[in-house]
């Protein structure tokens, strides 16, 4: 799990029963929910696109792009102060939006809040029965054209690279 989630704290695993493996999955949500630099993130993000929207005739063209520029900065500040030396951080990905992409209001954070709220309800009504034998899998969750080695002659696939971010699920959990 990339970006500031390598400083959260709560259980990574291994997990021997599915409680424990939503539990975690909860808990990482909840401690990205609440990271202020994923606000200040999510601020910039609303910030830049409302700068992109500005009408070319109340804001000059000199004056859009200087705008953005600032924006441009305050997110490498964001990303020079707070991480250093770290590079799974995603600067460009904001975990909620504050606006929607046309300016308009829409907190974003506050659904997530309640959605993770319930589900915080859920998970505590889930049995911590250990895994049975075999009901876990490797999972590769990132197979794609770029990801997959092919024979240039017969087509057939030879290989499958990409595997920093792999992790077991439990089977149940395969759509």
């Amino acid at each position: 799990m990339g970006d500031w989630r390598h400083e959260y704290h709560f259980g990574r695993g291994p997990f021997d029963n599915f409680y424990s493996y939503i539990r975690s999955f909860v808990d990482c949500a909840g401690a990205e929910l609440f990271d202020r630099r994923q606000h200040l993130r999510a601020i910039i993000d609303a910030l830049e696109d409302r700068t992109m929207m500005l009408d070319e005739s109340s804001e000059s063209s000199d004056g859009k792009s200087s705008a953005l520029e600032l924006l441009k900065e305050a997110r490498s500040a964001l990303a020079c102060r707070e991480v250093k030396g770290v590079s799974s951080v995603d600067f460009e990905t904001t975990r909620y939006r504050l606006a929607t992409p046309d300016g308009q209001p829409h907190n974003e954070f506050t659904s997530r809040l309640r959605r993770l709220s319930r589900l915080s309800d859920l998970v505590d009504t889930i049995s911590p029965k250990p895994f049975d034998q075999g009901s876990t899998i490797l999972y590769h969750w990132d197979i794609s054209e770029n990801n997959v080695l092919v024979d240039p002659v017969s087509h057939v696939p030879t290989g499958l690279i990409d595997w920093e971010q792999l992790y077991t699920i439990p089977l149940n959990l395969i759509s």
